[in-house]
């Protein structure tokens, strides 16, 4: 930039070396000043020079301390409440000298991390009541903050519970800072029985006799008599058997062979007895939910050619007995088993599984008939994804996906398969462990730039990109008339490897994946669903409502109000806040344990849209619950790798009083911009102007 200036002052200089009629010495440095100033001007805007100043501050070091706030760290065992054990914490001389020499950030944390402040303990006051223990999501949280906030260090206060989330010990690796982990609890054994799982297929039908497993723990109940029953909606007992523990750690199940009388959504409960100086009564009783189907379901599957990945989806959904598999596999414009699906064969078409299809050589003429009555007939599609199948000339068919195309992929990539959230299809009811499970299989392949989800859409599953980018990978969505589902990975069918079996993760999900595309949805326009079928009593019960309107288009703007009540009684009103997308989110903090009813109505420009009402359990049990005993184990691994340690909470103090962490020195880069643009444009336009008006007064050429 320098160079320029100089060849533009030069230039300038050349200029005025003489003119024409010759002018005065004092007259050409002044037109040469003028023309410099503003080719200086120019160069200037083009270049957008900053000034830059570095400066050393010295900061506190930073210290993360994340604080368990899930409902086992409200317990009394062992004649000792764990609370108690936080508050002396908390205003130990230790804690307070940490917290005056270095800035200290809390992280509440249970299912969801939260920041707690550190002027007002006032939160120390509420029972920790988040329902579950994820240590992995606060762990990540402080790996994704650790070079915006530089920390130090970090204090990680639990029982050391991990019952949700991922393994933390896949998450320390993110780490570069030492974590030291405080326990708080006992290892001591309380007494306790409880319900520990209840196993059913999530789809029963109608008319049959279906098995339901009910798991049960004994805690230092060796010798005594328990006895485990299983009830029906209308609290009758449908089930029961007597169990005997034999050692002071037992855990059984018991097996209950019930009939299934209606169809629907139907409810049990499981129960426990009751033992007196048992550490909680709260996990006693667990109710859960299962809708039975008429019939078994018919499923059509139309595949773009055979291959290893066609056969294996068929192999594993023949084993299926309550699903009736039909296949069309393509071969030249036609099929191996004989024509297209007619219209009688569809109108009995339950779900139709698209895999890899249509492909590039199929009937473009008999495909858009064929589709034209697979819209007609609304019957739920589950597209799955692969080199072979041609959607673009499926647009009629591949508008009822959850997905569009949004290009022709360039190249293929492999990432990790990771559920996104909690969702029928995703796991069962009492699979506690579903998320460490997905994180144990193998990579898939996937188009990154293919696809992407609808507006309404719902992501199941995401494919995990190595800089932290979340692509869509099973999406689902439910509208008013119809379902549909996506799988967007190549090969699929390398799970099936990795998890073989009844036992493993394919063949379930395609069991839960066809039976929620073959529960037929409403047609009604205000529509409720609850984030998962129960909650326990000490949090708050989400769900939201969509609203359409007549012609099934999702609607904004809308007024929506909700009314929650228990067994009738108690009734609460609300109005549900917009989320867009045709989407109100709500909520209620149960005041017992029970079913709660939640009734929606909708206004749209003071004209009624629509109800609906639905009803969700609400009950003591939690996953907190199931092991309320301390877990050194897990805290003292974490505390090694990561180059910390591991020390109980009552000798907290000892441990803060031997570590130090000085003031470090952090470099503050400032940028300013010299000048500005437009200060600069008026300058050279006044410089130019003002030579312009001194060469005609003087009649320069």
């Amino acid at each position: 930039m320098g160079l320029a200036v100089v060849a533009a002052i030069g230039f300038a200089v050349w200029s005025y070396r003489w003119t024409v009629p010759p002018a005065s010495l004092a007259l050409r440095l002044a037109l040469i000043a003028l023309r410099s100033i503003a080719l200086t001007g120019g160069i200037w805007i083009l270049g957008q020079p900053n000034l830059i100043i570095e400066r050393r501050k010295e900061e506190p070091a930073a210290v993360a301390i994340a604080l368990d706030r899930s409902q086992s760290l409200a317990l009394e065992q062992a004649g000792s409440k764990r609370m108690e054990m936080v508050k002396e914490f908390f205003a130990s001389p230790a804690y307070r000298s940490l917290l005056h020499s270095c800035n200290v950030q809390i992280l509440g944390f249970g299912d969801t991390v939260q920041i707690l402040p550190t002027d007002d303990y006032a939160w120390l006051a509420d029972a920790p009541d988040r329902p579950a223990t994820d240590i992995g999501s606060v762990l990540s949280f402080i790996a994704a903050s650790t070079k915006q906030n530089e920390y130090q260090a970090a204090f990680l206060i639990s029982d050391g519970a991990v019952n949700h989330g991922a393994d933390p010990a896949r998450i320390v690796k993110a780490l570069n800072i030492p974590v030291w982990t405080i326990g708080v609890g006992t290892t001591e054994i309380s007494p306790d029985a409880m319900i520990l799982t209840t196993v059913v297929s999530p789809v029963v039908y109608q008319g049959s006799r279906t098995s339901i497993n009910v798991g049960y723990r004994a805690v230092s109940l060796k010798d005594k008599t328990l006895t485990v029953s299983l009830r029906d909606r209308g609290e009758q007992i449908v089930g029961q058997a007597q169990v005997k523990p034999t050692a002071d750690f037992e855990e059984g199940e018991c097996r209950f062979e019930v009939d299934v009388a209606g169809a629907g959504r139907l409810r049990w409960t499981a129960e426990i007895s009751r033992i007196e100086g048992e550490l909680t009564y709260d996990n006693n009783r667990h109710s859960f939910y299962v809708n039975a189907l008429r019939s078994r379901i018919r499923l059509t599957l139309m595949a773009g050619a055979p291959s290893n990945a066609c056969g294996d989806l068929i192999r594993r959904l023949n084993r299926d007995e309550h699903i009736q598999l039909t296949t069309r596999i393509a071969r030249g414009n036609g099929f191996y088993e004989g024509g297209w699906p007619d219209e009688k064969m569809l109108s009995e078409t339950d779900v139709i599984f698209l895999h890899q299809f249509p492909a590039r050589q199929t009937d473009r003429a008999a495909f858009a008939h064929w589709a034209a009555e697979v819209v007609k007939f609304k019957i739920p599609l589950c597209y799955f994804d692969g080199e072979r199948a041609d959607p673009l000339f499926a647009k009629e068919l591949f508008e009822r996906l959850p997905v569009t195309r949004i290009g022709q992929p360039a190249q293929l990539t492999s990432a990790q398969l990771l559920p996104a959230q909690r969702h029928a299809v995703i796991a069962a009811p009492d699979d506690i462990d579903y998320a460490a499970k997905w994180g144990g299989l193998p990579p898939l392949q996937f188009a990154p730039a293919g696809w992407s989800s609808k507006p309404g859409a719902e992501i199941l599953a995401y494919f995990q990109m190595p800089a932290g980018q979340r692509i869509p990978g099973l999406v689902v969505q439910q509208l008013t008339d119809y379902k549909s589902a996506a799988l967007l990975a190549r090969d699929f069918w390398r799970w099936g490897l990795a998890s073989p079996g009844e036992e493993g993760i394919t063949e379930p999900l395609l069991g839960r994946l066809v039976r929620w595309l073959a529960l037929k949805p409403t047609d009604k326009r205000v529509v409720i669903k609850f984030d998962k079928e129960q909650f326990s009593a000490r949090e708050n019960a989400g769900f939201y409502a969509t609203v359409y309107d007549e012609n099934f288009t999702l609607i904004d703007g809308a007024e929506v109000e909700a009314q929650t009540d228990l067994a009738g009684k108690n009734p609460i009103k609300y109005i549900l806040e917009p989320a867009g997308s045709g989407r109100y989110i709500g909520g209620f903090t149960s005041w017992g344990e029970g079913e709660y009813r939640v009734a929606v109505s909708a206004r749209y420009k003071g004209n009624p849209i629509g109800s609906d009402t639905a009803s969700v359990i609400v009950e003591a049990f939690s996953i907190e619950l199931l092991d309320t005993r301390l877990n050194e184990d897990a805290l003292r691994k974490i505390g090694v790798l990561t180059g910390g340690g591991y020390v109980p909470i009552a000798k907290a103090d000892s441990l803060l009083s031997t570590l130090e962490y000085p003031p470090y020195n952090k470099t503050i880069t400032a940028h300013y911009r010299l000048w500005g643009i437009w200060r600069l444009l008026w300058l050279i336009i006044g410089c130019l102007t003002l030579e312009w008006f001194i060469r005609m007064r003087k009649g320069m050429l």
